[in-house]
């Protein structure tokens, strides 16, 4: 098993990506990002990821995952994968547990610890996948099991490109800015019966059994991904019924959506703080009164996916959204 480690003797990270916005300049490889020249120096959008001890705020009882939030200090704990602390804005240590596989470290690094970080900085991040259709992002909301990830597939199997899956950055979303999607990464986590509903030519799979609890695999794509940013054209909840159907919401309904899809929220009260609950309502508030959003109910079955991609696709050339918003 690979250790996890620093490669370099002169105190600099070994390792650069871009992701979600940020320069990720980070002491362990992270496989499912695109690699970028390490900055020149110190920048508004750049992250440090250090190796590093975490002060220990659990115990043996205490639950698992175990959050602490405190003033500025974050702390976020996965018993089987380690500790992370987000010590500032600009900083992540990460303190992994005795003989984790690597690869696991990506996953809460790249999910909930970024998110919380970004969230900090005053982005909205949603629990979301997006795709770019007629040049602008179609965004994916969805409970656990809704089918975000798969219906992305789908998509970028009928010539689309995939923005970002699971993670979702959108920036700036208030004063009078346009928002878009920050790009992240091509790959998507795909159950193995949707992957084998979906053509996706030059994907490959990487992480087979890497962890019991992990249901999902990950597929790289081969180049059908962005690597900028999106502007932001449609946000759709995803449902089941009984056959397809697509409505706008009511603003009001519109913004709770958003609210419950916004990813900080896992965190309750004590991660958002206050200044941050009250950000999130007005980005949401903002997003639900400039652009469409909408409740998608798709009919049940993988082999009716492509209903589902026509509808999302003939949405997307809707003139209303092909303006700018």
């Amino acid at each position: 098993m690979e250790r996890l480690e620093r490669t370099d003797a002169g105190g600099t990270a070994p390792f650069a990506y871009r992701a979600l916005g940020l320069v990720l300049v980070s002491d362990f490889a992270l496989a499912e990002l695109t690699p970028v020249p390490p900055p020149g120096g110190a920048g508004s959008d750049v992250v440090a990821i250090r190796r590093g001890a975490v002060p220990r705020a659990w115990n043996e009882g205490s639950p698992d995952p175990f959050f602490r939030f405190e003033g500025r200090s974050h702390i976020l704990r996965w018993r089987s994968v380690g500790a992370f602390m987000i010590a500032d804005d600009r900083t992540i240590l990460v303190d992994p547990a005795e003989g984790v596989d690597p690869r696991l470290i990506a996953f809460p690094l790249l999910g909930p610890v970024l998110a919380l970080l970004l969230h900090r900085r005053g982005r909205l991040v949603l629990h979301a996948s997006a795709v770019e259709i007629e040049g602008r992002a179609v965004v994916l909301m969805g409970d656990k099991g809704a089918g975000k990830s798969t219906l992305a597939g789908a998509l970028v199997s009928a010539g689309h490109r995939l923005l970002t899956d699971d993670v979702l950055v959108l920036a700036p979303t208030g004063g009078g800015g346009k928002p878009v999607v920050e790009a992240a990464a091509g790959q998507l986590k795909l159950h193995h019966e949707s992957r084998a509903a979906i053509s996706l030519a030059g994907s490959r799979m990487v992480d087979a059994d890497l962890h019991p609890s992990i249901t999902k695999r990950q597929h790289r794509l081969g180049g059908v991904f962005r690597t900028d940013a999106a502007p932001l054209g449609a946000l759709l909840t995803l449902g089941r019924g009984p056959q397809l159907h697509l409505e706008r919401l009511a603003r009001a309904e519109a913004l709770q959506a958003l609210i419950r899809f916004s990813y900080p929220v896992r965190f309750e009260r004590s991660g958002l703080g206050e200044e941050g609950m009250q950000r999130l309502f007005r980005q949401c508030a903002d997003l639900a009164s400039t652009h469409f959003v909408g409740r998608l109910a798709a009919a049940a079955g993988l082999g009716r996916l492509g209903e589902t991609v026509r509808e999302i696709e003939a949405l997307a050339r809707r003139p209303a959204l092909q303006e700018a918003q």
